[in-house]
Formats: structure tokens, sequence, C-alpha cells
């Protein structure tokens, strides 16, 4: 099994970033660098029994990087006196993970942080780090693993606080997003069943429409985003759909939408 090894930024993905899994664990430091087909075997030997061997990728990881940069993340692991220091010492690595494109481990830390304070923006955030990883791995284990830790930490935020939409549209979005082989429709339909419930909600409506551009319902996607844009005509979103939609479709004007897309 392989982990990709891009080394990529997230400054504003479509969702957010990053949040749990179980307190803190022993990380291993110093290790010595191995060879390529030890460290081949060793991965075969993960997947064979959890697909995903969360403490294994981070060894490897680890033995990746410089001394100095060991040291500094050790320090984090270690030094924490009080649950506020955690908390931003754990944040801090989880960006450390997520600059250097491991998205499973900055999502790791970033549950970490969850399970410090309980708080539905932090499972959110976990969730969010998450499905970025899910998107942007091409190993089909390490994809599936970031799904499952999504929708977990997903569905932790909407038990801490049921009530804001954001986290049940970030659920329906992920499973959309890598639909279950045997419920592939899954994600759509817990999206119009938020339309159902929550028929004037923007965030809804856009995603709808992204997901009827993406399947060439072109005029359900326009009548979405023309609603949008009736409540509120620089939804930026909203926007940079309406103007992706009549380029594709071949329309004229729509440098108007494209302006306010790009306005920010």
């Amino acid at each position: 099994m392989t982990r990709s090894s891009g080394r990529m930024l997230a400054n504003g993905p479509l969702i957010a970033v990053l949040v749990s899994i179980v307190a803190v664990m022993f990380i291993y430091f110093g290790l010595p660098m191995k060879d390529d087909d030890q460290r081949q075997i060793e991965k075969s030997r993960a997947l064979n029994f959890e697909k995903v061997n969360v403490s294994l990728m981070l060894r490897e990881a680890k033995a990746e990087l410089d001394e100095e940069t060991r040291v500094y993340l050790a320090e984090l692991e270690g030094t924490a006196r009080d649950d506020d220091e955690l908390t931003e010492n754990l944040k801090t690595l989880s960006r450390e993970w997520f600059n250097r494109g491991e998205w499973i481990l900055a999502g790791y830390y970033a549950e970490m942080v969850a399970d410090v304070d309980s708080s539905a923006s932090s499972y959110a955030m976990a969730g969010n780090t998450y499905t970025i990883g899910m998107q942007r791995y091409q190993d089909e284990d390490l994809a599936e693993h970031a799904k499952r830790r999504a929708i977990r930490n997903y569905e932790k935020a909407i038990s801490v606080d049921s009530e804001e939409l954001e986290y049940r549209i970030n659920l329906a979005v992920t499973y959309a997003e890598r639909p279950d082989k045997n419920n592939p429709m899954k994600g759509v339909m817990m999206l119009l069943d938020l339309e159902k419930n929550f028929p004037g909600d923007n965030r809804v409506q856009n995603t709808l429409a992204y997901y009827g551009l993406q399947t060439g319902q072109i005029e359900k996607a326009r009548q979405r985003l023309t609603g949008v844009l009736q409540r509120d005509p620089d939804d930026q979103r909203a926007n940079c759909l309406m103007a992706r939609l009549m380029k594709q479709n071949g329309e004229a004007g729509y440098e108007e939408y494209e302006k306010k897309c790009n306005k920010n």
C-alpha cells in the first residue's frame, strides 16, 4: 500500500479543515530509515490485517522527516501543561501533516482535538480534513479509510449540535463524492431530504446544483441557481456555478457571473 506523497496546501477547499480518536498515543521518534523493500513488507502486512494502519503510517512518515522536525513534533506531543495548550499543540501537529499531504495523519490529530474539547465544530473540522484526504488520495484503501473517518466525525458533530445544517450537508457530500457501492445515490438522496426540510437554504441548493451540473441536469441546476441568486445576487458559489453552467452550455453573458465569482 502506498501513501500519497503530494505536498499540497489547502487554503480554501469546498468544505473547511481540521479534529478525535482516543486521547494522546505514544509516538515513535528517531526511527532509522528503512529500505524500500522492508517498508513494502510492513505495509503489506498492515494491509492484510487492518487495511490502513495509522500507527505504521505515522512511524514511516516520521522516519522520512529531518531530525530537527522530528524533535519539534516530539516537543509538541510532550510539552502541554493543560487542555488549552494541548489543543493548540494538536492543531499545530494536524496542520504540519496536512501541509505535507498526509491527510489521514492530519485528521488523526484533528480528531484528538475534538476528544479534548468535545465540540461539534472540532468534530466537523476533523471530518473536513478527512474528506479532503478522501478526495485527493489515489490509493483506494487510504481514500476509503478517510471516508469512513469523515463520516464518523460528521455524525459526532451532528450528535453534539443537531441544529447546524452545515454538518449534515458535509456528511451528504462525503457520500456523494465517494458513493457506497451498494447505495450509490445515498449522498444525493440525503441532500434531497435536506431540501425538503430546508427548501430556501442556499447552501443546499448550491450543492444540489453542483451535482446537477456533474450529471448533466443543466436546467434543474439553472433553476436552483436562479433561486439562490434571486435571494442573494452576490452569493459567490452560485455565481461561480452559474458562470460554469453558461460556459459549459455555450451561452453568452456568463462574464457578469464570473466577475462576482472572482470578486474575493
